[in-house]
């Protein structure tokens, strides 16, 4: 029973996005494991987008679903060194770090 309350916690913190809190993680522009912290889907779009107006509503839209992105692409986190953005804990996360975005 604690398994399954443990898997209904973590679904919840990405459904909540109380997970996303900052972190050490493998840096793929630093190439080693450095300090992350923690962005919003804002951020994250408006470094892929720069000032675009499209690209800045998206990344507000996803903000505000509370399950979606999570799950699918994964929190947003960026390098407090270099910058780079990295997305973790998502079924997509892999593809979506495959590209080089930073803040």
């Amino acid at each position: 029973m604690s398994d399954f309350g443990a898997f209904l916690g973590k679904i919840a913190g990405k459904v909540a996005n109380a997970a996303n809190s900052d972190r050490k993680l493998k840096c793929y522009g630093c190439d080693e494991i450095t300090g992350h912290i923690s962005i919003s889907y804002a951020d994250a779009f408006k470094a892929h987008g720069g000032d675009n107006v499209f690209f800045a509503t998206v990344g507000v839209a996803f903000d505000l679903v509370p399950a979606a992105y999570p799950i699918t692409i994964g929190n947003p986190y960026a390098c407090n060194d270099c910058k780079r953005l990295r997305f973790e804990g998502g079924i997509l996360s892999n593809e979506a770090n495959k590209k080089c975005y930073y803040l």
